[in-house]
């Protein structure tokens, strides 16, 4: 390991859209803390996320692999004790490790040393025994409990748990606490929160930050679910069945309000790491695991399609030897690309069987370019449901290649949002040709494991009766 110590510091967000950063050009959201770690460090504009769903994506960027190679493709898999994570990693390397918040990659949620991290403070259980140990007599993730009176179906409105109490103070704080704890040593410490994921309730005062009628929404878009794949047409026509563009105004308000519930623990955290006198020698990156619909097609949430709002992710990396040089990048990367970075800027070894690619070269200027081509895979079955996609986004051209259709062809550049299908193109028949067989070469190259046939009833598309709106639970 490298004389010099350096620290990493990773604070992560649950299905946040990736332009939902004052930093990103979002006038609407207040989010002055993030805006400073992106003035002081790289802004990444196009940063894609390997799954558009929780665990799997998680997975890769802890495992620095592929969903293909991991084998973790839906939210109910475990990963298979033969997989490494950054835990592991860090750990074997003399570092200090701790994961405070939201865990939900397939490890070891209720053991973290066996996943490498030596001080852990996680979600459900360890915060639920804390709301009681702090004479607070409330479950959480908050339920049914959790109501605003113009919601019909979603659990939205304010929390019962007051802000000192609040998921992502105490998860702050406690990472805090480990910094400073640590601060002679080398560390990693992981922050993982649940915001702006549900429950979409955020304490005072951050429930009413936000006037719902000064907020935009997507617009819709003349025949936006033309040409689409079925299962995605018909996962919209039956969300939108959910929300009204009143109730989308409501939503909108209270997951900003958790977001910028989520921007104080960051301003909280660095100042932490200035007066521990490790602020210069810590690399702090600022990302999510995958984006949400928020308003687009009228509807929220995420699931059946790849979609650039749920695929792109935020990425902010504030590097010690570049501060406040207000840097950006459109070079396109992949979440798996997140572990080698840390790896290498803190001079460990990045073994063979890390697919993803480190970014020092490219923060550093010493070079002009990253990857040519990035790459997405959703995999969900069912009794009733077959999903099998892979993304590949090359340039600003990107090709959704699933199992039951076609396929879907667009051109970025020209329709950021995905609203015209160019597959049926003769003009584009090379492109998409082309394409195809750099899809292929990809589960070839990087394929490991075969997908578990773990039991799907656990899905959230099962249990929540979303195809039932006389019993669905948002």
């Amino acid at each position: 390991m490298n004389e010099i110590k350096r620290n990493v510091v990773i604070i992560h967000t649950d299905e946040q859209v990736w332009t939902f950063l004052g930093c990103m050009g979002n006038e609407e959201i207040q989010t002055p803390n993030i805006d400073e770690l992106a003035a002081a460090g790289m802004l990444f504009n196009t940063s894609y996320a390997c799954s558009g769903v929780c665990v799997p994506s998680r997975a890769c960027l802890l495992t620095g692999r592929y969903p293909i190679a991991h084998g973790i493709t839906c939210n109910v898999q475990t990963l298979p004790d033969s997989e490494k994570t950054m835990g592991h990693y860090f750990s074997a390397a003399g570092y200090r490790t701790g994961y405070f918040g939201k865990t939900h990659y397939g490890g070891h949620d209720n053991d973290m040393p066996l996943d490498g991290w030596t001080d852990s403070f996680i979600w459900q259980k360890q915060y639920n025994d804390y709301l009681r140990k702090n004479g607070i007599d409330i479950r959480y993730p908050e339920g049914r409990e959790i109501k605003h009176p113009e919601m019909r179906y979603w659990n939205v409105g304010s929390s019962n748990i007051p802000y000192e109490h609040y998921f992502e103070k105490v998860i702050a704080d406690r990472a805090i606490d480990f910094i400073n704890q640590n601060k002679n040593d080398p560390f990693l410490c992981f922050v993982g929160n649940i915001a702006p994921h549900n429950p979409f309730s955020p304490p005072k005062p951050y429930d009413t930050m936000y006037d719902p009628d000064k907020l935009s929404i997507e617009p819709a878009y003349e025949h936006e679910l033309d040409n689409k794949p079925p299962a995605f047409v018909r996962w919209v026509e039956q969300n939108r069945k959910y929300t009204s563009e009143r109730e989308l105004r409501i939503y909108m308000a209270h997951i900003y309000g958790l977001i910028s519930l989520v921007d104080v623990q960051v301003g909280r955290i660095v100042k932490a790491l200035k007066d521990a006198n490790v602020y210069d020698e810590t690399m702090i990156i600022f990302t999510a695991d995958h984006g949400d619909f928020s308003s687009a097609y009228g509807i929220i949430g995420k699931s059946w399609c790849m979609d650039d709002r749920l695929m792109r992710v935020p990425l902010i990396i504030s590097h010690p030897e570049f501060r406040n040089a207000r840097k950006r990048s459109d070079k396109l990367n992949e979440n798996v690309d997140i572990l080698p970075t840390v790896m290498g800027y803190c001079g460990l070894k990045i073994p063979f069987a890390i697919q993803g690619k480190s970014l020092l070269p490219l923060i550093e200027g010493k070079a002009v370019c990253h990857k040519d081509a990035v790459f997405g895979y959703n995999y969900f079955y069912d009794d009733k449901n077959h999903l099998n996609q892979t993304i590949i986004r090359c340039g600003s051209w990107k090709l959704v290649q699933s199992n039951d259709f076609k396929g879907e062809l667009y051109d970025l550049k020209n329709d950021p949002r995905e609203t015209v299908n160019l597959i049926d193109r003769p003009e584009h028949a090379t492109l998409v040709s082309e394409l195809r067989e750099k899809i292929l070469r990809w589960h070839i190259q990087y394929s490991g494991l075969t997908v578990s046939d773990d039991a799907i009833e656990k899905c959230w598309e099962v249990y929540s009766n979303f195809y039932d709106e006389n019993n669905f639970q948002g």
